[in-house]
């Protein structure tokens, strides 16, 4: 072989040998960034996945698993340094420790975790949040006090149904003027007939909001209205335990009416709902109110009257209690 063509051969292999290191290297790093974005998208569904199943959890009142769950997304959010997802699970956390009276564990993540909101969603899931929370452990104040922090764009936001429910629910509460609240409501309506915006869960609560209002101010038949819409959207949305609180809801409507056998019959659906959640209170409430209310029909049933002397010392409400010794004696 000549000397010219040794050289080439020589310099075309110390060539190979430097080039070929950095291409492995470059691939290799593919292959570790596609890696990493897997992990990622994974960590991602994983905490979309458990906050999915906290709620479905919380729908048919299972509290602990819904815990656990809550506790895993946040864990897969963590992975992340997901602060939307992070945020998201804090605030669930401190409804749901409203919902179970365990308002001092609320107040504790309030004050001890750094709740940042990087979007303009997060800040609306927090107003959601304070507000049903305040509302639900009766600090009325607190609840305006949210609300009037925030400026108009905020409440009127798609997903803000819930802060204007609350909203509406405190003042009505406190006896102030909720017109603009429920105009705020009526517009929500409108929009999603029209647009299909609206999340159907915070819906679901808008039209129990203005059935419960309608009730209270003894506008019968408008609380009717609204209560049935409310009874579809949550059976629709497979929220079995804001189905419970739609047929109580119903039941009181119809005993306002005077339609006993009609209400008689919620109040045992109601009942029935509630026992099958495992919430022992609301459920002996109802049943009773179900067997009074057939007992004014059929007085001598002796299946009701015993059935009625059994949930006797179960009786939680005053009122129920007077009503039932009375029709017992």
């Amino acid at each position: 072989m000549n000397l010219p063509l040794r050289l080439f051969t020589k310099f075309r292999f110390l060539l190979f040998c430097l080039v070929l290191p950095l291409f492995l290297l470059s691939f290799s790093g593919c292959f570790s960034s596609t890696t990493i974005d897997d992990q990622k998208t994974r960590s991602q569904s994983d905490g979309d996945d458990f906050f999915n199943l906290a709620n479905n959890l919380i729908n048919r009142n299972k509290i602990a698993p819904a815990l656990i769950a809550l506790d895993e997304a946040y864990n897969s959010y963590s992975l992340l340094d997901d602060v939307s997802g992070k945020s998201k699970v804090l605030l669930k956390k401190v409804t749901l420790f409203a919902a179970t009276n365990e308002t001092e564990k609320g107040d504790s993540i309030l004050s001890a975790e750094l709740l940042i909101l990087p979007s303009k969603t997060d800040t609306i899931n927090l107003i959601n949040s304070l507000t049903e929370f305040y509302y639900n452990t009766k600090r009325y104040d607190s609840v305006l006090a949210v609300t009037a922090k925030f400026n108009t764009s905020y409440l009127e936001h798609p997903k803000a149904l819930i802060a204007i429910a609350y909203l509406a629910l405190t003042k009505f509460a406190l006896g102030q003027n909720i017109e603009m609240e429920l105009a705020n409501l009526n517009r929500a309506f409108v929009a999603f007939e029209r647009d299909k915006i609206y999340p159907p869960d915070q819906l679901g609560f808008a039209y129990y909001t203005r059935a419960f209002i309608s009730r209270e101010k003894g506008d019968l038949n408008d609380a009717e209205f609204w209560g049935m819409k409310a009874w579809d959207k949550d059976l629709q949305n497979e929220d079995y335990q804001a189905l419970a609180y739609d047929l109580e809801l119903l039941a009181k409507i119809a005993e306002a009416k005077a339609d006993f056998s009609g209400a008689a019959g919620l109040y045992k659906r109601a009942s029935d709902s509630y026992n099958a959640l495992g919430i022992e209170r609301e459920s002996v409430f109802c049943e009773v109110k179900s067997l009074l209310l057939r007992l004014k029909e059929d007085k001598n049933n002796s299946f009701l009257i015993n059935r009625l002397k059994f949930l006797r010392d179960k009786i939680t409400d005053a009122v129920l209690i007077q009503e039932t010794d009375i029709l017992l004696k």
